[in-house]
């Protein structure tokens, strides 16, 4: 509580600012928060898929004619590391599903 922080920016580091509340990203809890909290959103919004961004690529194999060529598909619906997240959707529906859950999940937490 009575600290202070720097950010590194490619401009050189920020000038001092007071911590008034908040977890370090490298603090043991902050392992402990994802689980309890993000954890259980994320599985959620997987769950709960409507129309997500799908990566299609094709597998490269010698053995498989160029008529015949397989895709490996990923679905993503969200991006999120430590603190930042993003919702992906191939529709504005989708998107309104996801944020929907979001929402319910925010007001329950």
């Amino acid at each position: 509580m009575s600290r202070s922080n720097r950010v590194i920016t490619a401009h050189g580091p920020t000038p001092p600012y007071r911590v008034r509340i908040g977890i370090d990203q490298d603090e043991i809890i902050s392992l402990l928060l994802w689980v309890i909290y993000l954890d259980p959103l994320l599985t959620a919004l997987k769950n709960e898929k409507k129309d997500p961004y799908r990566l299609v690529s094709p597998i490269a194999s010698y053995t498989v004619s160029p008529s015949l060529r397989s895709f490996d598909v990923l679905e993503v619906n969200n991006l999120v590391f430590m603190d930042d997240s993003t919702l992906i959707s191939s529709s504005k529906e989708g998107m309104e599903h996801m944020l929907s859950i979001t929402e319910e999940f925010y007001c329950l937490n």
